[in-house]
């Protein structure tokens, strides 16, 4: 064999899905996938980020637990109930803002703060009344106090 001769390798048709290396990372509601053996200088934890329908690398391992845990961990979930956070208000002020394009009506709160709601809710509570909110997964959502 020469110098300049490249051994020729055989190709696979393995891929990063069935690999031991690959790491699944969530964020909020999105879910990436990283080597944990190949290094990258692009991404914040300094993992390469990869595709599961990548063709495998020389640095494969075939995961033997991949299907195994995946099949117990759905049979085996305990799913937690969402806990749910809730805040009171009550109302000191109403004011309604013409622009241009669009009316904006606005409620103004004892403790300083304010939000903008559409004509429904504006209409639907006066001042003095309590309003109460829910969290959602990024925003308050107004529900019925109970």
């Amino acid at each position: 064999m020469n110098l300049f001769e490249i051994e020729p390798r055989e190709e696979t048709t393995e891929t990063c899905r069935t690999c031991k290396h690959r790491q699944r990372w969530e964020c909020n509601s999105k879910i990436f996938q990283y080597c944990g053996v190949r290094k990258s200088n692009r991404t914040q934890n300094g993992l390469r980020k990869i595709k599961c329908k990548d063709k495998a690398c020389l640095l494969y391992l075939k995961s033997t637990l991949c299907s195994v845990l995946v099949a117990v961990v759905l049979l085996s979930c305990n799913f937690k109930k969402r806990e749910v956070k809730t805040k009171q208000e009550i109302i000191v002020a109403k004011t309604i803002e013409y622009n241009n394009r669009d009316t904006k009506y606005h409620i103004a709160y004892k403790s300083g703060s304010s939000d903008y709601f559409d004509y429904g809710l504006y209409v639907k509570y006066d001042i003095g009344d309590t309003i109460c909110f829910e969290r959602g997964s990024w925003i308050w959502y107004v529900v019925d106090c109970k």
